[in-house]
């Protein structure tokens, strides 16, 4: 039987949460399983060497897919073999420690689930009107079951102490943080071209249509945004006619190590951020970054040393003042300051504090 297995959610896009759960079965040489893995996440084929185990969800519509993720999570746990240890990631994969058998529980939380917890105003506005009393149902029926797993919980682990915060509110736990991984031989330092680059999924929380706002008003100044997501549209539409902002889309983790090389700065300026590891892969590359003053990013940013900070509603005047101030030059004298604080968030580090939490 294996000694680790990670269970995380599902693949469906590049992001931190399914790179961070790559690198916790590559570390400890962990069977993986997912509810679901899509091909516009991670290559399969790349991680060959690991044992996975794919619970083969359909694809659901996105609140469907929960319930469905949550039911065979809450399932899988009796039929998965015994092991030593689970290390369990996500909103539904934590639901497995009701019935599975394993020595040692783990739960690493990104987040307590915005849309359950902090966020739910935000969440049930943004439906339309018919659609509230389903998402009204699946969290009177998802909030309990979520609360009893993190129950059965031997040790919760958060990925800032901005989370950690949110975890004891929310869940009346008191958790271990342990920042997760930034991949730092991924990414280096290139001379700076003229623009700011923005890498945050496009949608509201991320307020990336701020930072385009601000560019409209700064003619000179040019903006690259990378990602997908729900607003993508309505934010082309917005800078439509700007030939100072332009969209690359999704990138691949060689296109996004380039841009990070090669941009002035990373603007990054999301509601409430949990941690944030888009900024610490821009300061691997030795690049500063404009962020809002909030969550997790006053943990991992050194104002004035790594970037610059604007009020947490991110005011369009302080945005463009801070571009104004983080010219070509101002961003290069940061460079050694970047590049040596992002040593603080390396894998070995991560690995060896997750060891430390197993034994």
């Amino acid at each position: 039987m294996p000694l680790v297995r990670v269970l995380h959610d599902y693949f469906s896009i590049v992001g931190g949460g399914e790179r961070l759960a790559l690198t916790l079965a590559h570390g400890l040489d962990a069977e993986l399983v997912c509810g679901r893995w899509d091909q516009g996440s991670f290559a399969r084929s790349e991680h060959s060497a690991l044992q996975i185990t794919d619970l083969g969800l359909p694809d659901y519509p996105a609140g469907l897919r929960t319930l469905m993720l949550a039911r065979a999570f809450a399932q899988s746990g009796a039929r998965l073999k015994p092991a030593d240890a689970h290390i369990y990631s996500g909103v539904c994969a934590p639901l497995a420690a009701a019935h599975d058998h394993c020595r040692r529980r783990i739960f690493y939380c990104h987040t307590p689930p915005r849309f359950l917890f902090d966020q739910r105003d935000f969440y049930r506005q943004s439906l339309p009107a018919p659609l509230r009393p389903l998402l009204d149902a699946l969290n009177a029926w998802l909030e309990p079951r979520y609360r009893h797993a993190v129950a059965q919980m031997d040790c919760v682990v958060a990925n800032s102490q901005h989370v950690r915060a949110r975890i004891a509110e929310h869940l009346g736990v008191a958790a271990t943080v342990i920042y997760p991984p930034c991949e730092l031989e991924r990414f280096g330092f290139a001379s700076s071209s003229n623009f700011y680059f923005s890498n945050a999924r496009l949608d509201p929380l991320k307020r990336v249509d701020r930072i385009v706002a601000a560019f409209l008003q700064m003619p000179k100044q040019n903006l690259v945004v990378a990602s997908s997501g729900p607003a993508a549209k309505r934010l082309q539409a917005l800078a439509v006619d700007a030939p100072n902002v332009r969209f690359v889309g999704r990138l691949s983790d060689a296109e996004m190590a380039q841009y990070l090389a090669e941009c002035r700065a990373l603007i990054y300026i999301p509601v409430d951020e949990d941690f944030g590891i888009s900024p610490v892969e821009a300061m691997a590359s030795g690049k500063p970054v404009i962020a809002a003053r909030a969550g997790g990013l006053l943990e991992s940013l050194i104002e004035g040393e790594t970037g610059v900070f604007v009020d947490a509603d991110a005011p369009l005047e302080q945005l463009i003042e801070a571009v104004g101030r983080l010219d070509g030059v101002s961003a290069e004298r940061m460079r050694a300051a970047c590049e040596a604080r992002a040593l603080a968030f390396g894998r070995e580090r991560f690995i060896a504090e997750i060891k430390a939490v197993l034994a």
